[in-house]
Parts: structure tokens; C-alpha cells; sequence
């Protein structure tokens, strides 16, 4: 069956013009039409697939594939196969007519979504055969393309079907010309892929046998569990290889040996026993002890079965599990339960067990000791009946509840009836676990409460008395109150009077009797109008710092920044000729009263103003620190490079009066700092400084976002 040769535009050379697919459509229906030869080809094939073994039938379909498609005067042919991830298809088995090639991109898997018109039709048994690739339907424009790109110009798709499973197609193409198929050619197609699903049906058939076959081997091989048989004298004729993990023996070692010789002596006579019975056919586990290869006790259950022969008995099989961990377990929970009913027996805490209509069940000491009854008067009487009259209509609803919905729980505090007439306080936790087979009841757990009781109802009246001395106290807080603001306008008018009095008489003698005082009384009188000006000075930080103390205090967010920029420009106003650098960070943000905030920086920058003053390249710096004080909010700051001071004599910087520094040498009353720690200590914060002589000081405070209790009411 020789070909015709073919010109580059797809035309048999010499034939006029004749095309290639007219050629091929008359050289299939010739072959289809001869009978005999058809028949001959289905004989060959069948009969070599019935001769082929198992390991041959991938090269079966292979030939099988050429054979046809040489008939056919296909180009190309193969087989697809679905993977089980039900996205993809692999091609199994290629073949190619001489002198055509496997198209470029040839993928050996491929995604089933590349065609899905043709996969669907496959999916309903449909033979899919496609006379003019050109001329597909819009909706098989993906077969379209995909199938130009290899070439082809026809092809034949029929499904490959596994008893009801689809399992591949085989596929046809032809790429030489177009090609149409008679109702008999079709029937041929379906034949020879039926002839192919048979082969790979056996094939499967046979992978699944080996598979099934080297599971069996390997479960039995791999398992923990002993398989095992005996002969009708108990002598061991077969064991698996699980023994050698299990007890540590090879299976050469125990085979030939009977079955007695690892049996633990005292279980021996119960086994024996167990065995007649298996003899006797009526079969059930047995659990027992053997010695491993160490000697080492271990616990199993055996399972056994009769193994016979023509009628006769003529041994056992049976299966080993080696429950040793179990029996631990068994041993630790028997345990585990002994603990529990002693720590049960020997709390304080009453345990009590319910049933659904209240009766009591059980009762632990504890229990007894809340009531001073023994178990026998205790269990079998309701346990509403020793709840007091005014707290039983509460329980008794609460129980009628938590027995309508399984694990349900209710909490209940209630006074309980002692023998010897008087009430006992307890809190209880009950718990329905009526479904629970395990306990079958609802429990109730008591704790005595009555002395803690006690000790409330004194705490209460405690708390009533320090109320009243808390409400006296406050009055005479008030009366201190308004003495210190009388004492504070006192203070004003009163002690500013004869200062007033005593730097304007200074300053008449130095005006006009300058010319009558010698130099050294023009002295002594400018030191006496200094003196005055500074005790007007600490008297107007005085009052300052009592207001400090007695102010309302309000709290709202305050920008930081904003304020030390304020202060800082009042600063520059006084000096202008001095050269300061500052630096103060933005956006920093504290919660309190906006104007007591401004006198901190005011004195914390002042003070870094007047202790730069012997600095060359003064510096002050403001912020917020990156990290927080513990539970105390933001920490903020002020520094300076400034004298600095020795931390030895830091506990005296925020009291009253207390400088560190001479007054020729830093001018100032010793009452900035100390107000900065009362303001700062009413926002419930704390300030603290570090310093070296030379080296500068830094300031920090705290301003804590919530207001303490007596920040609240607005007073210290």
C-alpha cells in the first residue's frame, strides 16, 4: 500500500489536481469493502491478543495500532488514557505512519480541558469522528486549534469503556487529507477499540491482582499483630516476621517449637482450657502472658480459628496482639481511680451525687461534715430538704432545668441545715451528667462558706464605720481647705504690705538721698531691695504651689508640643540675645489639665534655660520616650547640657526650698521643682531625674491615662 507523493499545497503531484482527501476517502472505502480482508485483520489481531501474556500487551496494542492503521491508510495513532486526578490524559501508546512525524509540542500528558467538546461526547459512549477539522462547530473551537497546530485534517475518537468506567479513547488522525467513514468503517473502528479495551482490561486486572496480592504479603508481613498456626500437637508450624518486633525471637527460632514453652507458667492451665474450648468450636479471645527473647513479661490476646482438612482437625491459626501498653493503662486507670476516691474521701469540699428527682445518691465526708449526718441518715432523703425555706424555691428551679439538658451546669449559693439546728452558708456547682454512664447522676460540688460569710458582714460593717470616718475626716479637710485660702490671702495682702512698704522706702533713699549715703549704705539698701523682690518672688511660688494642691483638676488630651513651643518663645522674649538650640518633638501627646501641664514645662524649661546660661552651645531637648513605664503611660522628658548636679543630693531636688546650686551662682527660690512633682503626682504619675556635675540633667515624667480615684473627685 504504497502512497502517492504530495506537493507543498497539499495536492498529489501528477494527479491533475486530484485532492489527497478524495484519494484517501476512495482508498478507505475500497479497503472497508473488501470483507475478507477485514475479517483477516480482526482474526490476526484477536488471536494474538488471546496468545499474549500479561508482560506483552503494552507491545499487543502497539502493533495492533500499526496493523490498523496501515489498513486504514491512517497517518497517525494512539492511545489516551485518563489519569485518575480526572484533569489530565496521558498518551500510552503512539504510532506514526512511515514518513510522518509526531507533531511539534507532542505532551505525553495533557489537560483534558484542552478538549472538552470531544471529552464530553467521550463521557456519553459517543463515537466522535471529525471528517473536516476545518469545518468544527464555534463550540469545539479548542479541539479546533489544538488539532491544526498538529496537522490534522481528520479524526476518529472512540471511547475506551472498563465495565462501566471510561477509561481512555483511541484516536486516530489524518494529516494528509480529509477522510469520511462508511457505517462499516465506523463498526470496524469500534470493533478493534473494543478489542484494545479488552487487552487493557486485562491488563488492569492483572495489575490489580499483583496489587492486591503484595498488599496481602505486605499486611501480613507488616503488621504488629502475630499470625501464627499449630498442628494438632501444638507444636508452632508458621509465624510472621511481626514476631521479631514484638517479642525480639527471628521466625526460624520459634517455628518447630511448641507453643508452651513462651507461655508464662501461672496462665498456662487457663490456656489449655481456652484451647479445648477453641477444640470444641466455640471460639473467643484469650489474654494472657508470654515471655519474650529478653524474658521479659508481655501481655497478648489471641483470636483462633480451627484449621481443617478433609474433615479432620489438623491444627490452629490464630492471631497474636500484644496488649501490654492496654494493661498498663488498665493498671494506671484502676490506680488513677483509687487517687480520685481518696482525694474525694479526704477534701474538704462535699461531694454529692443526685439523681433526676433530687434523691440523694452518695455523699462524700465532706459533705457530711456541712451537715453533721452520717451516710446512712444522708443518702436516700431529698437534698431540698435541708436547704433553707428562702433559698429552696431558687435550687429547686435551677435543678429542674439542668436536668432537661444534658452537661448543663448551674451555680448556686444557699444555707444548709446542721444537725445541730444552725446554718451553714455554702456555694455549690452542679453538673448534669445523668447521660454519662459513667456517673449516671448529677453532681454537686459544696464549699463551705459560712466563715468567709462572717468575715463579709464584718468587712461591711467595718466599711460603714470608715464611711463615716471618711466623711468627718473629709469635712475637716474642707475646714483645712478654707483656713489655707484664708491663710493664702493673708499671705497675699497681708506679708506683701510691709514688703511693698520696705522696697519703697529703700528705694526713696537710694533716689533721693543718694548723694548723703556713703557707698557702702547705697549697697546695703540695693541688697535690701533684692531680698524684698525675692521673698515677693517665694511668696508668689508659695501661693502658686498651693493652688497647685487645691486646684479642680481636668483632664483632657493636651498637645505637649504645642505647649513647650509656647513656653519656650516666652523664653527666647525675656533673653533675645541669648543662643539656644532647642529641639522638641511633635506630636507629643499627654492626657490632664492643660494649664497645670504648662507650669511643669514652664519650671522644667525654665530651669534648663537657667542652668544652660554658662553654656557656649546650649542644647534643650523635649519628647517621648520610644518605650513606656510600666502601667504608668507615656514617659516624657526634658534634657539640657547644662551644670548638672551630683546624684547624691537627687532625694532633696523636688522638696520645698531645697537648691542645690547658690543663689549668686543660679538664681531661684527652690519651689519650681517641687511644684512640678505635685502636679505630676495629682495626674497620677511620678517624675525623676539623672544628672552628673558638668554633664547636663534629664527631667522624666509620667502622666498615667487613667485618673486615680482621688484624681476623680479633683482633689489631692
Amino acid at each position: 500500500m504504497g502512497r502517492t507523493p504530495r506537493s507543498e499545497s497539499g495536492e498529489d503531484a501528477g494527479t491533475g489536481g486530484v485532492s489527497v482527501a478524495a484519494d484517501h476517502s476512495q482508498r478507505l472505502a475500497g479497503a472497508l469493502d473488501d470483507r475478507r480482508a477485514v475479517e483477516d485483520l480482526l482474526t490476526g489481531i484477536l488471536t494474538r491478543f488471546a496468545r499474549l501474556p500479561g508482560e506483552s500487551l503494552d507491545e499487543g496494542v502497539r502493533e495492533a495500532l500499526g496493523e490498523v492503521g496501515e489498513f486504514l491508510r491512517a497517518d497517525r495513532a494512539r492511545i489516551l488514557v485518563f489519569c485518575a486526578d480526572g484533569a489530565t490524559f496521558e498518551n500510552t501508546h503512539d504510532w506514526c505512519a512511515a514518513g510522518v512525524d509526531i507533531p511539534p509540542g507532542h505532551a505525553r500528558v495533557r489537560d483534558i480541558a484542552e478538549f472538552p467538546w470531544i471529552y464530553a461526547r467521550l463521557a456519553r459512549g459517543e463515537t466522535v469522528h471529525l471528517e473536516s477539522v476545518s469545518r468544527l462547530p464555534p463550540e469545539a473551537a479548542a479541539e479546533k486549534t489544538a488539532l491544526e497546530l498538529r496537522g490534522v485534517r481528520s479524526a476518529l475518537f472512540q471511547p475506551i469503556v472498563v465495565g462501566a468506567q471510561l477509561l481512555g479513547a483511541a484516536q486516530w488522525e489524518w494529516v494528509r487529507g480529509e477522510t469520511s467513514w462508511s457505517e462499516e468503517g465506523l463498526r470496524l473502528f469500534s470493533i478493534i477499540t473494543q478489542v484494545i479495551a479488552g487487552a487493557m482490561a486485562r491488563k488492569l486486572s492483572q495489575q490489580e491482582l499483583r496489587a492486591s496480592e503484595e498488599k496481602f504479603r505486605g499486611l501480613v508481613e507488616h503488621i504488629n499483630e502475630i499470625i501464627y498456626s499449630l498442628d494438632a500437637n501444638g507444636i508452632i508450624t508458621y509465624v510472621s516476621p511481626a514476631v521479631e518486633r514484638a517479642a525480639g525471637y527471628t521466625p526460624p527460632e520459634v517455628i518447630g517449637h511448641s507453643f508452651l514453652e513462651y507461655i508464662h507458667p501461672d496462665d498456662q492451665p487457663a490456656l489449655l482450657e481456652s484451647y479445648l474450648e477453641v477444640l470444641a468450636g466455640r471460639y473467643g479471645p484469650s489474654e494472657y502472658r508470654v515471655f519474650d527473647k529478653s524474658g521479659q513479661v508481655r501481655w497478648v490476646r489471641s483470636t483462633s480459628r480451627l484449621i481443617h482438612e478433609h474433615g479432620e482437625v489438623v491444627g490452629l491459626r490464630a492471631v497474636l496482639m500484644d496488649i501490654t501498653e492496654r494493661k498498663q493503662v488498665e493498671v494506671a486507670i484502676e490506680q488513677g481511680e483509687r487517687r480520685w476516691r481518696s482525694l474525694i474521701e479526704h477534701s474538704s469540699d462535699g461531694i454529692v451525687l443526685f439523681d433526676v428527682h433530687d434523691v440523694i445518691l452518695y455523699a462524700s465526708p465532706g459533705a457530711l461534715k456541712v451537715v453533721g449526718l452520717s451516710a446512712h441518715e444522708l443518702v436516700g432523703r431529698r437534698g431540698a430538704d435541708f436547704v433553707h425555706p428562702d433559698d429552696r424555691r431558687a435550687l429547686v428551679a435551677a435543678m429542674a432545668a439542668a436536668v432537661m439538658v444534658p452537661g448543663a451546669s448551674f451555680t448556686n449559693t444557699m444555707r444548709l441545715r446542721h444537725r445541730d439546728g444552725t446554718w451553714r452558708w455554702v456555694e455549690s456547682v452542679a453538673t448534669n451528667l445523668l447521660d454519662d454512664p459513667s456517673v449516671a447522676a448529677v453532681v454537686a460540688n459544696y464549699h463551705d462558706i459560712t466563715d468567709s460569710r462572717r468575715a463579709a458582714e464584718e468587712i461591711a460593717a467595718l466599711n460603714q464605720t470608715l464611711e463615716r470616718r471618711v466623711a468627718e475626716r473629709t469635712a475637716e479637710l474642707a475646714t483645712a481647705n478654707t483656713e489655707l485660702e484664708s491663710f493664702s490671702y493673708s499671705v497675699s495682702h497681708d506679708l506683701r504690705a510691709p514688703l511693698r512698704n520696705i522696697d519703697a522706702w529703700s528705694m526713696v533713699l537710694l533716689e533721693e538721698h543718694r548723694d548723703q549715703l556713703r557707698p557702702e549704705g547705697r549697697e546695703m539698701l540695693t541688697r535690701i531691695r533684692r531680698s524684698v523682690h525675692r521673698m515677693g518672688r517665694l511668696i508668689d511660688d508659695l501661693l502658686g504651689l498651693s493652688r497647685v494642691s487645691r486646684a479642680k483638676l481636668r483632664r483632657e488630651p493636651v498637645d505637649l508640643s504645642a505647649l513647650a513651643r509656647a513656653v519656650v518663645a516666652e523664653l527666647r522674649h525675656v533673653e533675645p540675645d541669648r543662643v539656644v538650640e532647642f529641639v522638641i518633638a511633635a506630636d507629643a501627646v499627654g492626657v490632664g489639665d492643660p494649664g497645670l501641664l504648662r507650669v511643669v514645662l514652664e519650671n522644667l524649661l525654665g530651669n534648663a534655660w537657667k542652668f544652660t546660661g554658662k553654656c557656649t552651645q546650649a542644647r534643650i531637648e523635649f519628647g517621648r520616650s520610644a518605650s513606656e513605664s510600666a502601667g504608668e503611660g507615656p514617659v516624657f522628658f526634658v534634657k539640657d547640657n547644662g551644670a548638672g548636679f551630683d546624684m547624691r543630693f537627687v532625694a532633696k531636688l523636688f522638696g520645698a526650698f531645697q537648691r542645690l546650686h547658690g543663689v549668686a551662682e543660679f538664681p531661684g527660690t527652690g519651689i519650681g521643682l517641687a511644684t512640678v512633682q505635685r502636679i505630676v503626682a495629682r495626674h497620677g504619675g511620678r517624675v525623676w531625674a539623672e544628672s552628673a556635675p558638668g554633664e547636663g540633667a534629664a527631667f522624666y515624667f509620667t502622666l498615667r491615662r487613667e485618673p486615680s480615684s482621688p484624681e476623680r473627685r479633683g482633689y489631692l
